[in-house]
C-alpha cells in the first residue's frame, strides 16, 4: 500500500527534492512532471495488482505469490480462509477483469447432465401425432424423419439442434422442471 510517507518520498525523489523542477524550463518541467506522474501512475497500478492477486490467491485458497509456505502461516491462513469461503467474495465491487481472473482461478462447474446420462436417453424419428408436435426449445414444428430426444418424462426435442446442447447445459427438463438423472432413477 502506498502510505502518504512513501508518495512523499517518491515525490522528492522524482523532483529532486522539490527545487530542480522549477530552475528548468518551462516545457522540460511539464516533460519531467509528466513522467513523474507516470511513474507514480505505474508505481499505484503495480501495487493495486499485486494487491488484487493476494486478495485473489486468497479467494482460491492458494498461498500469496512468492511467498514460501510456512506451516503456522498456512494454518491460520487456511482458518481465515474458511471464514472467508462462507461469505465468498463480494462480487459487485469486483471490475469486468477481475471477475473473468475469479473465474479463471476458481474454474467452472458444469451443471449439465454427463456423457454416459445423455447416451442412455431415448432417441427415434418423428411420427406425425405421436406426443407434441413442436419442440419446446426453438419453438417449430417437428418435420417428418427429424431426430428426437426423448426424456424419460416423455417430453421431446430435436436431437442435435436442441435437445443435447440443452442437456449439456441444464439437467432439467425445459418443459416439466424435472431432473433427468432423478426421472431415470426411478
Amino acid at each position: 500500500m502506498l502510505t502518504p510517507c512513501r508518495l512523499q518520498a517518491f515525490y522528492l525523489m522524482t523532483r529532486g527534492g522539490g527545487g530542480a523542477a522549477a530552475a528548468e524550463e518551462g516545457g522540460q518541467a511539464e516533460a519531467a512532471e509528466e513522467d513523474a506522474d507516470a511513474a507514480l501512475a505505474r508505481l499505484l497500478a503495480a501495487e493495486e495488482e499485486a494487491a488484487f492477486e493476494s486478495r485473489l490467491h486468497a479467494l482460491a485458497g492458494l498461498p500469496p505469490p512468492g511467498a514460501p509456505p510456512d506451516a503456522d502461516a498456512v494454518a491460520a491462513e487456511a482458518v481465515a480462509d474458511e471464514a472467508a469461503a462462507a461469505e465468498g467474495p463480494d462480487v459487485d465491487t469486483l471490475s469486468y477483469e477481475q471477475l473473468l481472473a475469479l473465474g479463471d482461478a476458481v474454474g467452472t462447474v458444469s451443471k449439465g447432465c454427463s456423457a454416459a446420462t445423455l447416451a442412455q436417453l431415448e432417441r427415434r424419428s418423428y411420427i406425425s401425432g405421436v406426443g407434441e408436435a413442436l419442440c419446446a426449445i426453438c419453438r417449430f414444428d417437428f418435420a417428418a424423419a427429424d431426430r428426437l430426444l426423448v426424456l424419460p418424462c416423455s417430453h421431446q426435442f430435436h436431437e442435435g439442434e436442441c435437445g443435447l446442447p440443452w442437456l449439456a447445459l441444464q439437467k432439467v427438463c425445459p418443459c416439466c422442471k424435472a431432473e433427468v438423472k432423478e426421472i431415470m432413477g426411478r
